[in-house]
């Protein structure tokens, strides 16, 4: 959600196809209650993020403060949460964050997915980077992993072909292989665990 935002520059709990938290959730997998969401954006940091969050008076139709997004954060019977973080620099509020909160821990056991490294870089004409994922601490339920290339020393588009990719799996992801024609860049990476 927060790198939707980012990349189409809106900010709102509805996303650009139109799916409120409950719907987008269960279009993942999600479909348990209770269930939460909080947005926000302009802040780089975690920890404004998370005052902002904490004090934000969120008005009801009458004007009285409710501190919507505060009690998200303190409901008990919230039992798991996912936070993501998003930037665009040509977006209007630059950073974007997104906390969804759950009331139900849905795959015990589906272990982690690790990087053997936190970024990868292609030198000028090394061809390509092996990026490899493992899967560790179990195995129930589906996988995806992202990645997406970005500039070095090298632009894309001139000196070499950007990509960005989602892979999916029942198992462990292996490997994905970003090829650029030339350059020094990136793959930034992001893993995250969808149930099936």
């Amino acid at each position: 959600m927060s790198n939707d935002m980012a990349a189409k520059n809106y900010f709102s709990h509805t996303d650009s196809l139109g799916r409120q938290p409950s719907t987008r959730f269960a279009a993942f997998g999600y479909t348990y209650l209770p269930s939460g969401e909080n947005i926000a954006a302009g802040y780089a940091d975690a920890q404004n993020t998370f005052n902002l969050w904490q004090t934000a008076c969120d008005p009801d139709s009458s004007g009285n403060c409710t501190y919507a997004h505060r009690t998200n954060m303190l409901y008990a019977g919230y039992k798991v949460i996912g936070i993501a973080r998003a930037y665009n620099a040509n977006s209007t509020y630059r950073w974007y964050w997104v906390t969804d909160f759950g009331g139900v821990v849905d795959q015990a056991g589906a272990g982690a997915l690790q990087f053997s490294a936190a970024t990868y870089t292609v030198n000028e004409y090394a061809g390509s980077a092996t990026i490899t994922v493992t899967r560790a601490g179990g195995s129930s339920g589906a996988v995806a992993v992202s990645y997406a290339t970005s500039n070095g020393t090298a632009t894309a588009g001139s000196d070499y072909a950007a990509r960005a990719e989602l892979c999916t799996g029942p198992t462990a992801i292996r490997q994905a292989r970003p090829s650029p024609s030339l350059s020094s860049m990136t793959a930034h990476l992001k893993a995250m665990r969808q149930s099936t």
